[in-house]
């Protein structure tokens, strides 16, 4: 998002420049020098990058055509506004960088028309370029150029050129071989228009051999040119050279007065110039020497105070290092730079003013420091990764006049610049930056403000070490723009609600979060908050309608469709690889919803009426907890299904069982952490190991819809648990019938994988129950697909087995259970159902006769979750004596209530109620315990 500005803007230009024609040339060309004025550099780099386009268009056509003058005209005159301003080289290395054009023959075809002083000015800009076609093309033009001037007899005064322009010409031409007499008559004719006679300064080079030039041959030279140049423009022209000694540089300038501009002036072109020079460079040492004993009195605070020159650029850090070197020499080491001189206001030199905020934000303290800025933030303690408190050494990003200087210098048209250099400081102090923009501007919200806040802003409202210092921070300084910035992310993946209303419950900012714009947002935060206990929904949803009206109800149907929508992701599709992310809502919030709507139907229209009915038709169906609620036409109330967990401890649950299935946690260190929840003296901890384990049993319905690398990870926990002695009781007894169950289905079925996976995690536990290995042997298609493990537990079969033999009968524990299961059993404790061939209905065979006519009687085998919890809080991790099925009341509470799959605990008070329910029918579409990231499988369907 940070070329934004710069796309736009070249987007305008590209339109003008492709439709001027020689009637309108003077509208579209006053029009373009507007748009130069405002946006300088990067104004003057779209037009040239249009017309470098343009040209390059007409040269691939397929039909040759030549050069409409009108084009021509227009390139001499944008060439032309432009060659007085020192920024041309920024332009054309821009320009150079960003397109594909062929530097061989550019400046002839591009500049064929312009005089030659411009011609000979592009040339030599490109000819200092760093890449090496470039620099060929741009030296081959100026020997070009030279050769066509110096071949028209009889012309004099060809050409108006500083003493600058004609080193640079005379350094280029040296450097070119048999270039001698064009060299040779160059000199001469410049020598002569000039009128500065067989003078040797100008007649030999003064920097031959690396040896600066004599005093005599600098001290004529600038008497010559005293006359009609500056100080600075002499020096520049001479070179370093001129102040190689203190005698040479006096000589240069005896005849001028060093007042505090005239210096400035020195030290600009001198900075600009610092690395045009190769190894040769400016002594400061000298410089300051002499401009000191011109001027006793000089005060150079006052001197740096006046670098707004338009010679003033600071190319490199080199050249930054030379400029700060001078200033200490000449003010004193512990004298403080004039930061107020740099910050806190714009120069004329805008571009100037860039390269040295970039390179003294990237200098070491000791070099340039922001301590002494009038207007800082504070320092930011106590950030993770080691990051220090107040950002770079130098404290650059503290400062807030830096900050806002850089925000008005992107508004000026230097956008680009700025943004790089915001982007350097985004790596190293992302913090500062953030809190920084946020309060720089004064009350303004730019384009820049946009683009820092998009681009770092997200990662803090995530789940980043150093989110809560930087929202602390930021919270008081823009909050309506945390708030949007929290709604965008929530509009892009709802599942960030949950952390948005951690980060309102640190802050203490949910009112406000409440109250945001984006009415959908704020009311799924609230749906989520009244789980949490955080809210009353049912009263602000109603105080919400008092207060907006038709908006807010228009609102809360749109979220209420929106997640039936998304609900339907869940589905199996064909060919479907992602699902958005989605986040339900629960059934006592959709409840509330439904019956506060209902109650102030009259004031919607007829539409959403009718839309309102069809959400509760459809939430009544996807959800089997909301089939006590009257629909909308009658009373709505809020239904009170079974819970068996507290909305905090399914939340948890779900957490778990989604880093299993994305990766994030192993298996092994699953059960590792079960163990610890079985055995734990907390409460809490313990409702979280029995809500795992009943939802895992409560989706055995659904796995024939897993996808497969699910269904497997879900077969070896499910194995685990059994061989690690998680499960017990009648929890053990529902685990092993769900096995054996799933290897009798067809052998290329998912849930024959399941059941055969499942079984090899507890292979070493099955020598304790010989009757269910038993079982195992009698299914046949087992013998022709996994061989090994039918011999496997034959073997343990023919050794007689080890450990326990055997389950106790049930009914030896608790007869009268036996009779409330409806199995007439005999004195032994035997039931009819699961007699064996040998007459033996002992152990697993009276576990699977009960769960057999349970199955009848239900519909499916329900989980009784209090045993599990009561499992939990008495049970030893390591028993080896379970106990099965003890005797159970007759008001029961069934596994249907809470399901870890739709994410929906039904209360948001906890409370547990006993009234027995029958379990719902398996929906066709459901996969509840895939992580909205898992996209389900629907091969199975219909098994």
């Amino acid at each position: 998002m940070w070329g934004t500005r710069r796309h736009s803007l070249q987007i305008q230009i590209r339109l003008i420049v492709d439709k001027v024609t020689e009637p309108l040339f003077a509208e579209h060309t006053k029009e373009l020098q507007q748009l130069i004025e405002a946006y300088h550099v990067d104004a003057a780099q779209a037009i040239l990058l249009a017309l470098v386009e343009q040209e390059q268009r007409r040269e691939r056509s397929s039909v040759p055509t030549s050069r409409d003058p009108c084009r021509s005209k227009l390139v001499s005159w944008f060439l032309e506004s432009i060659a007085s301003d020192s920024y041309l080289g920024i332009i054309l290395l821009r320009v150079v960088q960003h397109t594909r054009v062929s530097p061989k023959g550019f400046c002839e075809r591009f500049c064929h028309e312009v005089v030659p002083e411009l011609g000979l000015r592009i040339g030599l800009e490109l000819a200092s370029l760093d890449d090496q076609e470039w620099r060929r093309e741009g030296r081959d033009f100026v020997r070009l150029l030279v050769s066509k001037v110096l071949e028209e007899a009889g012309r004099k005064n060809l050409l108006h050129l500083s003493e600058q322009q004609v080193r640079r010409i005379c350094e280029v031409l040296e450097s070119e071989k048999n270039t001698a007499a064009l060299l040779s008559t160059f000199r001469e004719r410049y020598a002569d228009n000039a009128g500065l006679g067989e003078h040797t300064s100008l007649r030999s080079n003064p920097m031959d051999g690396n040896k600066p030039a004599g005093g005599e041959d600098l001290h004529g030279a600038a008497t010559i040119m005293a006359a009609t140049s500056t100080a600075a423009q002499i020096v520049s022209g001479l070179g370093p050279s001129c102040c190689a000694t203190t005698q040479a540089l006096k000589d240069v300038l005896q005849r001028f007065q060093m007042d505090v501009n005239t210096v400035a002036g020195l030290v600009a072109v001198m900075t600009e110039s610092y690395d045009a020079h190769g190894a040769q460079t400016w002594n400061e040492n000298v410089l300051v020497a002499v401009l000191s004993e011109k001027n006793p009195q000089l005060s150079w605070t006052n001197v740096f105070r006046n670098l707004d020159q338009p010679e003033f650029m600071v190319a490199s850090p080199a050249a930054f290092k030379w400029l700060m070197t001078v200033f200490r020499l000449g003010a004193g080491e512990k004298a403080p730079y004039p930061l107020d001189s740099v910050v806190g206001l714009l120069w004329k030199n805008r571009a100037g003013q860039c390269l040295f905020l970039k390179h003294a934000i990237n200098a070491p303290p000791e070099l340039f420091s922001f301590s002494n800025s009038p207007h800082m933030q504070l320092p930011l303690e106590g950030l993770h990764g080691g990051k220090s408190a107040v950002g770079t050494p130098n404290e650059a990003w503290l400062s807030l006049d830096l900050i806002n200087t850089l925000i008005h210098l992107a508004d000026q048209g230097y956008y680009n610049a700025v943004h790089a250099i915001i982007e350097a400081g985004a790596k190293t102090c992302p913090e500062l930056v953030l809190i920084g923009i946020a309060q720089s501007g004064h009350g303004e919200w730019t384009l820049l403000h946009q683009e820092v806040f998009a681009m770092l802003l997200p990662s803090y409202i995530g789940n980043h070490a150093n989110s809560s210092l930087v929202l602390h921070r930021l919270w008081p300084l823009q909050q309506s723009r945390v708030i949007q910035a929290m709604a965008e992310m929530h509009a892009q993946d709802n599942s960030v609600v949950s952390r948005i209303l951690d980060i309102a419950q640190d802050l203490k900012i949910l009112p406000a979060v409440l109250k945001a714009p984006q009415r959908s947002f704020a009311i799924d935060v609230a749906a989520l908050a009244s789980r949490r206990e955080y809210l009353n929904l049912e009263k602000w949803v109603q105080e919400c309608i008092a207060e907006e009206g038709l908006p807010f109800m228009s609102a809360c149907i749109t979220l209420l469709r929106e997640k039936n929508v998304a609900s339907s992701w869940r589905q199996p599709r064909e060919g479907m690889k992602e699902k958005p992310p989605f986040v339900p809502l629960s059934p006592e919030s959709s409840a509330i919803f439904f019956k506060v709507l209902q109650a102030n139907s009259a004031s919607m229209p007829a539409e959403l009426v009718d839309e309102l009915k069809s959400l509760y038709e459809s939430s009544r169906q996807g959800n089997p907890g909301f089939q006590s609620l009257k629909g909308p036409g009658a009373e709505v109330t809020q239904s009170q299904p079974a819970e068996v967990f507290a909305p905090d401890i399914e939340e948890e649950a779900n957490t778990l069982f989604q880093k299993i299935y994305t990766g994030q946690q192993s298996i092994d260190d699953m059960i590792r952490m079960l163990k610890g929840f079985k055995g734990s003296a907390q409460q809490r901890e313990q409702e979280i190991f029995a809500c795992m384990v009943h939802n895992l049993f409560d989706e055995y319905r659904f796995f024939p819809k897993y996808p497969d690398k699910e269904l497997r990870i879900t077969a070896i926990l499910f194995g685990s648990l059994i061989n690690h002695q998680l499960v017990s009781s009648v929890t053990l007894g529902i685990a092993l019938r769900y096995v054996l169950d799933a290897i009798r289905k067809p052998f290329n079925s998912k849930m024959f994988k399941f059941g055969t996976i499942a079984l090899e995690q507890f292979k070493p536990r099955l020598s304790e129950w010989p009757q269910y290995c038993n079982h195992i042997l009698q299914i046949q298609q087992l013998t022709q697909v996994h061989p090994e493990l039918v011999d496997y537990v034959r073997r343990i079969l023919e050794s007689g087995g080890t450990g326990i033999t055997s389950f106790p009968t049930p009914a030896a524990q608790d007869p009268s259970f036996v009779r409330e299961e409806g199995l007439e059993a005999d004195g032994k404790g035997n039931g009819p159902h699961d007699a064996d061939k040998d007459g033996d209905v002992s152990g697993v065979g009276a576990l699977l006769a009960t769960m057999e006519l349970r199955n009848q009687k239900t519909g499916f085998p329900g989980l009784d979750a209090s045993d599990l919890k009561k499992q939990a809080s008495e049970d030893p991790v390591h028993s080896h004596q379970p106990s099965l099925l003890p005797g159970r009341q007759a008001t029961d509470p069934v596994h249907s209530s809470s399901q870890l799959g739709n994410g929906m605990p039904h209360s948001s008070q906890g409370s547990r109620r006993t009234t027995p329910q029958p379990s719902p029918q398996p929906s066709p579409s459901r996969s509840p315990l895939m992580s909205p990231a898992i996209g389900p499988d629907t091969s199975e369907i219909g098994r």
